[in-house]
């Protein structure tokens, strides 16, 4: 179901994704670009994947169905939490970025969900591009300031990584045993 108008939609919707997803852009490259391999270049992959979750979310009929996504995000977050420090190069890269493109599917694809009809979109981009600036200086001046460098990459990885889209929220009326979904 799509919302035909930006002004129904909240700020903090549209916000809220494109915050999550730079975010963890930003702590992925950061940490396979300064602590799991020195190799040049290496932020190309994590920019790459980003990009390419938006063309995949966005077509016209998208290649891997948001629900895929939504069921593999919690396995594939908990394998990068258990396997956080391993010291095999090919298998902490694979899963930051099985992670990252996998996160950033479940995000984009609520904002594809989201997305209006044409003559609201330019409203639509600026929130989605307002999240992803509030994203990038959250991770690039305020995590570096309050979080010791033992904690910058705990607190910047796995936990904000999981997203779960909103649920209707469940109203009990008088006199009723039983929720009733409300919209």
């Amino acid at each position: 179901m799509r919302i035909t108008d930006v002004t129904r939609l909240s700020v903090q919707a549209l916000q809220r994704y494109p915050l999550r997803t730079s975010m963890l852009l930003l702590a992925t490259t950061n940490k396979l670009s300064q602590e799991v391999a020195v190799i040049p270049f290496l932020w190309v992959l994590p920019l790459a994947l980003y990009l390419l979750t938006f063309v995949l979310v966005f077509a016209r009929r998208p290649l891997l169905p948001h629900r895929l996504m939504l069921w593999l995000q919690v396995p594939v977050v908990a394998a990068v939490a258990g396997f956080y420090v391993v010291p095999h190069l090919y298998i902490v890269t694979g899963l930051h970025l099985l992670g990252l493109f996998v996160t950033a599917m479940v995000c984009h694809g609520e904002l594809a969900r989201l997305r209006p009809k044409p003559a609201k979109l330019t409203e639509f981009y600026l929130m989605m591009s307002l999240g992803g600036v509030i994203g990038g200086l959250l991770v690039a001046i305020v995590a570096p300031s309050i979080l010791t460098p033992y904690w910058n990459p705990l607190g910047a990885r796995p936990a904000p990584s999981i997203t779960i889209p909103p649920l209707p929220a469940v109203t009990l009326p008088r006199g009723r045993c039983t929720p009733r979904l409300s919209d």
